[in-house]
């Protein structure tokens, strides 16, 4: 059942329920971790969700196969197919990112030595993706909710991204001259992150 507050909102806006009582398993978006020494490739990444739909017997007519995307490295898998205990998640070779953030990605057409600014980064797969793109440049993240923020700096630590910071800041605020970010990401930048706030053009 959905709260009250959320049904007397579809009311106001004269929305039927019932889409949102459809059944559908919307798709979980896997991003194969380019970075580590040793990387993972599908091949190996199917084996283990094939073992584990084995060893768990799940059902049938749950499909753990890896379904290519448009974009290299991105496999679209069943929502219902869990992946927190697979060896590649847990050992940080995979993560999970929403499409939508892909192409959001996709569209900025980074290169390598691009320095840029993720405002609302939260919880941070996006942010983990640019970071992934622009390896000889930076990505700084910003957002006003410092637990949200932990979160984003739990994942720059698990897969290893070194050229990311973090800010803790309302958005609309932090350009402003008298604004005093707190820097909360607790890892040492390499050479090639900006020291300071990055600038914008007016």
């Amino acid at each position: 059942a959905f709260p009250a507050e959320f049904l007397a909102w579809l009311a106001h806006n004269q929305l039927d329920v019932r889409i949102y009582e459809h059944g559908w398993t919307l798709p979980r978006t896997l991003r194969l971790h380019p970075q580590p020494a040793h990387p993972m490739d599908q091949n190996l990444l199917q084996h283990q969700l094939n073992e584990q739909h084995q060893q768990h017997d799940q059902k049938d007519e749950i499909s753990c196969e890896l379904k290519p995307t448009h974009t290299d490295g991105v496999f679209f898998l069943d929502g219902r197919v869990p992946v927190a205990q697979l060896p590649a998640y847990r050992q940080g070779l995979v993560y999970g990112i929403d499409y939508a953030s892909v192409v959001a990605v996709l569209a900025m057409d980074l290169e390598p030595n691009h320095h840029v600014l993720d405002l609302c980064c939260a919880p941070g797969a996006k942010l983990m993706f640019i970071a992934d793109l622009i390896h000889h440049g930076s990505v700084t993240g910003v957002d006003v909710s410092p637990e949200r923020l932990n979160t984003c700096r739990a994942l720059a630590r698990k897969y290893k991204q070194n050229n990311i910071r973090l800010f803790e800041e309302d958005g609309t605020k932090f350009f402003s001259s008298s604004a005093c970010p707190r820097r909360i990401s607790s890892f040492s930048p390499p050479s090639n992150v900006p020291k300071t706030r990055p600038k914008t053009k007016q």
